[in-house]
């Protein structure tokens, strides 16, 4: 096409060499097509070279070597200990919640932030922090 549209649009060609006239005048043209064609086959080639190369992996993961068996455990002079055939009784803990009067009385609040602290002469006084707990029947004498 594009010598055919150089041949047409020529308004004087030679008659000696009609080809070459044509030639001299769209040669840039021609060779980026020519550049573009070189392209085009060399990118197919690369591609078809991968493509060969990518299917004659082998896509099956190489089994793991087997594993050799434990060695022997060296040999003891002194024979395993058998345990008795029944066992010795045990004291098994309780699991009930103790009294309500021996349980431990929280300072300060779960998760509270507060940072009173009573000075040493008045610890006694207080078995629950006044600040987390106003109204606590621990803080306040029966009197």
């Amino acid at each position: 096409q594009v010598w055919s549209h150089e041949i047409d649009t020529a308004s004087e060609l030679n008659p000696n060499a009609p080809l070459g006239q044509a030639f001299l005048h769209c040669d840039r043209a021609l060779s980026r097509l020519q550049r573009s064609v070189n392209s085009t086959q060399r990118n197919y080639r690369d591609a078809l070279r991968e493509l060969e190369r990518l299917q004659s992996l082998d896509l099956d993961p190489p089994a793991p070597p087997p594993q050799e068996p434990p060695a022997d455990p060296p040999l003891d002079p002194q024979p395993p200990e058998t345990e008795p055939l029944t066992p010795p009784t045990q004291f098994v803990p309780s699991t009930s919640v103790p009294p309500a009067s021996k349980a431990r009385i929280p300072f300060h609040k779960r998760g509270s932030r507060c940072l009173f602290t009573p000075r040493e002469e008045f610890k006694s006084k207080y078995k629950q922090c006044p600040v987390c707990f106003p109204y606590s029947k621990y803080n306040h004498d029966p009197e």
